[in-house]
């Protein structure tokens, strides 16, 4: 299957080393369920001491021209993993057509609980999780095994906003209280401040919403300080823009390189095969960006002295072959 991939135009110019395509074929396993699953991506926070936190979506791509009209609707369903720097990996992707198999609320828990046994695979890497999600109804299930698991979950913040603004209320709290640097002999008086200006502003019908989202925040910050105790830190990168970022491209190639493939592969009408291309291609897709990701993330550290003397890593994990071995 990857041989048609890099077969069609979009590709073309593009150069896949020969371990990068046998480890794509190595997975063609998983890709009858649409799965692909990237532990490898993982490697890329080993030896960085920083907080970690779960974050999971799912992106619709355009209805894909050429395909049999039932199978013209897909959804890629995606779970990464971020530090508080901002660095971000994809690690578990679903990608289904519409006219097979919904993605609901227990798809969604699978694969959070598969991502996050990849990651519990590495005691340190784990010990550092938490969660962030869009605390919508499909997600509910999801959230709860990850709490059920002793994992603080947050709204992120782009989700929280549109939230709130479909409420009718401009949140300005929350946003303000993520952006602070604290500390661990800090942080528990800056809530307490902060649940005293939602007393006395927020509308009553939101009062239970931000004490609720208030006590994740604490649980969150808590677990942070038991690890990391002497660390200021702050939560404004716990949001989806760079994810929804990589949603966009995701909406964008496969769109342009299914529409081309369903027209010159006829096999392509049988949903079975269908399934497995549109996986191996999303899971393409998804790895090239994640070797731009690294490759940029790796130049801009090397622009200044790293502050905790850790050590560089510049293994991308993308296109010049992924560890078989999951991390």
């Amino acid at each position: 299957m990857i041989h048609k991939i890099t077969s069609l135009t979009t590709f073309q110019n593009m150069e896949f080393s020969e371990k990068f395509l046998e480890w794509v074929e190595s997975h063609s396993s998983t890709y009858k369920n649409g799965i692909s699953v990237m532990g490898s991506n993982i490697r890329f926070f080993l030896n960085k001491e920083e907080p970690l936190f779960l974050i999971f979506d799912e992106f619709h791509l355009k209805d894909i021209d050429n395909a049999p009209s039932r199978y013209a609707k897909w959804k890629v369903f995606c779970v990464g993993i971020s530090n508080l720097k901002g660095h971000f990996q994809i690690i578990y992707l679903k990608t289904m057509t519409s006219g097979h198999e919904q993605i609901g609320s227990l798809a969604i828990k699978v694969g959070v609980k598969n991502a996050t046994d990849l990651i519990k695979a590495n005691g340190v890497l784990y010990s550092r999780l938490e969660g962030a999600a869009d605390k919508c109804a499909s997600n509910g299930d999801a959230i709860n095994f990850l709490k059920s698991q002793g994992l603080p979950v947050i709204y992120d913040l782009r989700h929280l906003v549109d939230k709130l603004n479909s409420m009718g209320h401009v949140d300005v709290i929350l946003r303000h209280l993520l952006q602070q640097f604290l500390s661990k002999s800090t942080y528990m008086d800056k809530i307490k401040s902060i649940k005293t200006v939602v007393e006395r502003t927020v509308p009553q019908k939101l009062q239970a919403r931000y004490e609720n989202e208030l006590s994740a925040i604490q649980y969150f910050l808590r677990n942070i300080f038991q690890t990391f105790p002497e660390r200021m830190v702050t939560l404004q990168s716990v949001n989806s823009d760079l994810f929804e970022s990589m949603g966009s491209s995701i909406q964008g190639t496969p769109y342009d390189a299914a529409s081309e493939a369903f027209q010159k592969f006829k096999e392509l009408e049988n949903v079975e095969e269908a399934i497995i291309f549109m996986a191996t291609l999303t899971t393409v897709v998804i790895q090239k960006q994640h070797k731009n990701l690294v490759d940029v993330y790796n130049l801009l550290e090397d622009q200044g002295p790293n502050d905790r003397g850790e050590k560089r890593h510049h293994g991308n994990a993308g296109l010049d072959g992924p560890s078989k071995k999951r991390a």
